[in-house]
């Protein structure tokens, strides 16, 4: 990947987030946070995201002309909110011939907890009763893609088999975490209870639940210097299963959709695509 800016110049990175509920985004360069956009309601990515990173460079005073790096969280998370991120990343990359990183939600979240001694392990909602998971170890930059699994789907209930069988100091973080608190209260999970009690299991706190583009940036920066980055060409979403489209056309059809084909363009209108 060619590099888009002279020796002693700052990288300046624009970070994407539309995976999970909140749209967040960051204008960042390897030494500081220049701005930082996050919204968390009810309105879709597709009419916050655009006018949230046109805003954010307005008043910054930054110019995206400048922008030496796309960094962009591929999922896994909402299939709808993965495809308007990857897309709009791909499209600025294009447009300014910059390189693009990827970096999962899980990686996202555990992102939150550099420098932890134990395990951090981040949850997404993935509807029902499972979350998408995994687990990180004594959590750093130098670490952070040497997970333990890789980025998988699990129902709660077995979610805590594999917490207990971990040896050391648990930090569970991400919303989906709220799946794993309703399922201890529910079940007076003995096991989880007694972790809790003794300090060996931790759920990190709102501030620290959610997304952050800073964070992207930060992981997207180290993993640039480490040869990561791609052509905006080679991004793609990270979905780990099928979404509800997918099922419903399988479902009526008897055949899974076939990948060369634009198959869901009819079964997608008014189909709800997310989790």
């Amino acid at each position: 990947m060619t590099v888009r800016w002279m020796e002693g110049e700052r990288m300046k990175v624009l970070a994407i987030d539309t995976s999970t509920n909140c749209a967040t985004c960051a204008i960042c360069d390897d030494e500081s946070i220049i701005a930082e956009f996050s919204i968390n309601n009810k309105l879709t990515h597709s009419q916050k995201i655009a006018s949230q990173i046109e805003s954010m460079y307005k008043i910054s005073g930054e110019d995206m002309k400048e922008t030496s790096l796309v960094v962009v969280c591929n999922g896994p998370g909402s299939f709808t909110g993965i495809r308007i991120g990857v897309s709009l990343a791909k499209s600025i990359a294009h447009v300014l011939n910059a390189p693009v990183v990827e970096v999962s939600s899980l990686e996202l979240l555990a992102g939150n907890h550099m420098d932890k001694n134990g395990y951090v392990i981040p949850l997404v909602d993935a509807q029902r009763n499972k979350v998408y998971y995994n687990v990180f170890e004594n959590n750093s930059f130098d670490e952070i893609s040497n997970k333990l699994y890789k980025d998988d789907v699990i129902e709660v209930e077995k979610l805590v088999d594999v917490i207990c069988e971990l040896d050391g100091q648990v930090i569970v973080v991400g919303e989906g975490s709220k799946k794993l608190r309703g399922y201890i209260e529910e079940n007076k999970e003995q096991n989880l209870n007694r972790l809790i009690d003794d300090g060996k299991l931790k759920f990190s706190s709102i501030a620290s639940n959610f997304n952050r583009a800073a964070v992207l940036a930060s992981i997207g920066i180290y993993k640039h210097n480490i040869g990561k980055d791609k052509s905006f060409f080679d991004i793609r979403p990270k979905y780990i299963r099928k979404s509800q489209a997918e099922m419903e056309y399988e479902k009526k059809h008897g055949h899974p959709v076939d990948s060369k084909k634009n198959d869901l363009k009819e079964e997608k209108e008014g189909v709800d695509v997310g989790n």
